[in-house]
């Protein structure tokens, strides 16, 4: 079964695919950050003529690349820790 991987769980074989398990990135971003990060990159560089924002558009796609790549949760983890900082920011 290709795509499929089996879980053995109480005795009964269950296909698990994969594609529900790992995370939907785009270029190494999760989806809804790189959509936000290029449509405000794109919108100052045509709007505002501010032709620099690509470059900076590229350096913060890659150093949030990075941060995803050595934590597949790190958005996730970064709301929570601003939403609660009471219990995990302090």
């Amino acid at each position: 079964m290709e795509g499929q991987e089996l879980e053995k769980e109480s005795g009964f074989l269950t296909p698990v695919y994969t594609a529900l398990i790992d995370r939907q990135l785009m270029a190494g971003l999760p989806r809804v950050f790189g959509i936000m990060l290029w449509v405000i990159c794109g919108s100052l560089t045509l709007f505002q003529n501010a032709w620099f924002m690509i470059i900076a558009g590229i350096i913060i796609h890659y150093a949030m690349a990075f941060f995803v790549r050595t934590d597949p949760f790190f958005f996730e983890t970064l709301k929570l820790s601003r939403k609660y900082q009471r219990y995990l920011g302090e």
